[in-house]
C-alpha cells in the first residue's frame, strides 16, 4: 500500500458563520414532512425520490429510502454498484505505486495544494450568507441536482 503525506495551512472557517449556516441547514431538513406521496419540504416542495419506509419520519430508528436516477454519463441499466471480477486487476495496480511512485507524489503534492489554495480563495472572496446557502440547498434537494459550481 502506497503511503502519502503532505501538510498545507488553509483559512478557517468563522464559527459563527458556520453555527448559523448549520441551525439554517438543519431547520430545512427538520421542515421536512412525510405522506403517501414521500417527502415534502416546509414549502411543500417534493423532495424527488425520497420515501418513509419505517418509523417515525425524523425519529430514532426512522428508515428512509432514497430513489437514485442514473447519471448521465451512466446508460439506463447499468449495474450501480461494485462490479465483480476485481481479482483481475489487483496484481498490475499492485505494481503502480512501485512503478510510478515520484510522479503520484507530486500529483498528490500537487493536487492537495490546489484544493487548498482554491479553499482559501473561496474564503478570502467571501462566504454566501446563510439565507442565500439556505435557499440554494432547498433548491438542490427539491432537484436532487445541485446547480453548477455548488459544493459536492
Amino acid at each position: 500500500m502506497a503511503r502519502f503525506h503532505h501538510t498545507v495551512t488553509v483559512t478557517a472557517l468563522d464559527h459563527a458563520w458556520f453555527e448559523e449556516c448549520a441551525a439554517l441547514l438543519l431547520d430545512v431538513v427538520e421542515s421536512t414532512r412525510t405522506g403517501a406521496g414521500g417527502a415534502l419540504l416546509g414549502d411543500g416542495e417534493p423532495v424527488p425520490g425520497m420515501r418513509l419506509v419505517k418509523g417515525r419520519h425524523l425519529r430514532a430508528g426512522a428508515r428512509h429510502t432514497f430513489a437514485s436516477h442514473p447519471a448521465p454519463s451512466r446508460p439506463l441499466g447499468a449495474p450501480e454498484g461494485p462490479v465483480r471480477g476485481r481479482a483481475l486487476v489487483r496484481p498490475p495496480a499492485a505494481l503502480v505505486p512501485l512503478l510510478f511512485r515520484i510522479p503520484l507524489e507530486r500529483a498528490f503534492r500537487s493536487g492537495v495544494d490546489g484544493a487548498a489554495a482554491r479553499w482559501n480563495e473561496t474564503l478570502g472572496g467571501g462566504l454566501p450568507s446563510p439565507e442565500a446557502l439556505r435557499a440554494e440547498f432547498t433548491e438542490a434537494v427539491a432537484a436532487r441536482n445541485p446547480p453548477a459550481g455548488a459544493p459536492g
